[in-house]
């Protein structure tokens, strides 16, 4: 619901009768002259795309007047319903009046006024009451001694307000006011809060500023009275009918009590973020042929408090946030031949303050060159890829490494197409500038191969009645045929240069894998499985992974899992388990994650979460996640919803780990909440969200 009711309803109120141009009238008694038209007892009038029924119809040929008096009921074909004791209205002075008037919109939003006067496109209202419950006792209403509405402006003004729930009087207004716009307008939009234990009562009034249809600005100043206050705004625009973006600046400052006690490294949070997304960039300015685009996501900040204290309360359990802060800007052409990339990838690590977080590698920029996989004749295939990367921190070895990877490739069919062939001969080569390597002296490193792929594989596809079956078999078989590295091999490099980058030499090697697909007849995935694995012939570990995956997805049951055996360790490197069932009533899930690819920090965590509704008004949800490795919880929730169609509220219990920056380095903060959302239609949301 939102505010479209208002502006049915007062469309109804301006166009039904005074804008007839014809109308279709029947009644007992019909008395018609050079001036007036009268009917009367049992009057059914047909006008507009609208039914009008009443005891008695006058119509005032010279002034254009039309009274209706008597039980007057005008019902629309689209849902909306007048009833009034008493209606006049006049087209040529423009001017209506409506005593004792009961209107119903489609979406069963009512109102009930005393008296209703029209002048022009100015309405006024007496003593008047609106709601979107049941009509009989219904749960809320606002009432209003006078108001006010502008057609042109769609704005509504209420004067001396009061919410009741039932009959308790909860909330006075002096003045309310609010659009009847399906578009966006300026004003306070509803506020939100919430209640913490080490926060203590947080609440937020955003104010909207719309002047423009292609941009607005929210203000979110917030106020949490244990810690302090701070003030967000957001800027969003659509500067094309291409691309669209946001900027967000943020600024926070703590107590230094607050402070203190939990041992912040920062007692002032701000940070920016914006973001862009255009699908034609350059317009008229790049090369005819070519498409382009752009998509920008940057954060910037000083701490990771500054995107905790933006943080929606109502958020899922399962949501994770990484330490790590990733900034990326993606520029690319293309044609059906060829493509250009521009990238850049920064990095904050909010562990760090701003001064540690000078060794921390960027990647800027990135230039990326592709050409389309070509013929050459017949089955014989190329492209090409190359590829500059600037490895770039303040603090530490720098690096630009160019990328060069050419495959020749030759592909053919055989016995009847269950046999597919491709043969194919790489060229790959690498080299690597350093700056500031110190005594390392590795300016020059430079990697170069040529090896053969060999790969045998067929698709076999079987059509059932109701399902359709897809396997795929292959292997594959790799030959070095020429290698060369510089004098100092990748290995020996000092640590601070190979966190930069690495090597994928090529070896002798060769891979099988086994995929299988399952489509139900409507085309719809049901079930997937993909085995494979891969095993060296040459260096000091032969023995690949195994890597399975497989999922289900029934009409009421998922089923996911992805493993990782190390042949080479003998033991589960790594595995990623989910379940879920779902019914009308009820949903479950599951999540297991294991990993021990890390000596001495071996992870495993259990998530759970479930929804149930209990019936058409009552649902509830909860979950908890649990550090099977360390035993105990890290986050648990348990919440409820009532829905009343006219209201409904929503209350959550959570429990969550927060990470903040203190003076010894990154840490966490254990956070019990109790979060409170009441939501009347059709205004919106009032609480948390």
């Amino acid at each position: 619901m939102t505010n479209r009711a208002f502006a049915y309803l007062f469309v109804s109120l301006s166009t039904t009768l005074w804008s007839a141009s014809r109308a279709e009238v029947n009644a007992k008694d019909i008395n018609s002259s050079n001036q007036q038209f009268e009917a009367s007892n049992d009057v059914v009038a047909f006008v507009n795309d609208a039914m009008v029924h009443t005891t008695h119809l006058a119509y005032d040929k010279n002034t254009t007047a039309i009274r209706l008096r008597g039980g007057v009921n005008i019902l629309e074909y689209d849902g909306k319903n007048i009833i009034a004791n008493a209606i006049e209205t006049n087209e040529k002075a423009k001017t209506s009046h409506y005593q004792d008037a009961f209107i119903v919109t489609q979406e069963d939003f009512w109102l009930y006024s005393d008296t209703i006067d029209r002048h022009d496109n100015q309405y006024t209202f007496g003593p008047s009451i609106f709601s979107s419950c049941a009509i009989k006792n219904p749960d809320w209403i606002i009432g209003g001694e006078r108001s006010l509405y502008d057609t042109n402006r769609s704005k509504m003004k209420i004067y001396h307000a009061k919410v009741y729930v039932k009959d308790v009087p909860i909330f006075y207004f002096p003045y309310l006011s609010f659009s009847t716009k399906k578009e966006r307008s300026s004003g306070l939009l509803f506020p939100t809060f919430s209640y913490n234990e080490n926060e203590g009562f947080i609440y937020e009034q955003p104010l909207f500023i719309a002047p423009y249809a292609n941009w607005d600005i929210e203000l979110n100043p917030q106020i949490r009275t244990k810690r302090s206050r701070g003030l967000y705004g957001t800027f969003r625009f659509k500067d094309t009918p291409h691309s669209y973006g946001s900027l967000r600046l943020g600024h926070f400052e703590d107590t230094l009590e607050y402070s203190q006690d939990n041992n912040l490294k920062n007692n002032t949070h701000y940070g920016l973020q914006f973001h862009y997304d255009s699908s034609d960039f350059l317009t008229s300015l790049k090369l005819q042929g070519f498409k382009d685009g752009l998509y920008t996501n940057i954060t910037l900040l000083n701490d990771i408090d500054y995107l905790n204290l933006q943080k929606d309360q109502m958020v899922s359990l399962f949501a994770n946030d990484s330490y790590i802060r990733e900034s990326r800007i993606n520029y690319f052409l293309h044609n059906d031949n060829y493509y250009f990339g521009l990238y850049g990838k920064y990095f904050i690590d909010t562990r760090k303050s701003d001064s540690d977080n000078d060794d921390t590698i960027q990647e800027l920029p990135t230039f990326h060159l592709h050409k389309s996989t070509a013929q050459l004749y017949n089955d014989l295939i190329y492209s090409v890829d190359l590829k500059s990367y600037n490895y770039f921190r303040k603090d530490g070895t720098k690096a630009q490494k160019i990328d060069f990877f050419l495959p020749l490739s030759f592909n053919h069919s055989f016995l009847n197409d269950y046999l597919n062939v491709e043969l194919s001969q790489n060229i790959y080569a690498t080299k690597v500038y350093f700056t500031n390597s110190g005594e390392a002296k590795l300016d020059d490193y430079r990697y170069a191969t040529t090896y053969t792929k060999v790969e045998l594989s067929s698709e076999l596809t079987r059509i059932y009645d109701n399902a359709t079956h897809t396997i795929r078999p292959f292997v594959y078989y790799i030959h070095p045929t020429a290698q060369e590295e510089s004098g100092v091999a990748y290995s020996d490099l000092a640590n601070e240069a190979k966190e930069l980058f690495w090597v994928d030499y090529s070896q002798k090697s060769f891979g099988v894998g086994f995929n299988h697909y399952l489509y139900a007849k409507s085309g719809k995935l049901k079930f997937y499985h993909r085995l494979f694995y891969a095993h060296s012939l040459e260096g000091e570990v032969k023995k690949g992974d195994i890597r399975n995956e497989m999922g289900y997805y029934g009409d009421t049951f998922v089923l996911y899992n992805n493993l990782i055996y190390s042949q080479e360790d003998k033991k589960i490197t790594s595995s990623l388990s989910s379940l879920g069932f779902r019914n009308s009533d009820l949903y479950f899930g599951a999540t297991y994650y294991y990993n021990n690819t890390i000596e001495l920090q071996q992870t495993k965590s259990l998530g759970l979460n479930f929804q149930y509704s209990a019936n058409d008004r009552l649902s509830l949800q909860g979950g908890i996640n649990y550090d099977l490795q360390n035993h105990y919880k890290t986050q648990w929730q348990f919440g409820l919803k009532y829905d009343r169609d006219c209201w409904s509220v929503a209350l959550l219990f959570q429990q969550n780990t927060q990470p903040i920056l203190t003076t010894t380095g990154a840490d966490a903060l254990e956070n019990s909440s109790l979060t409170l959302q009441f939501n009347i239609v059709p205004f919106g949301t009032l609480g948390s969200q």
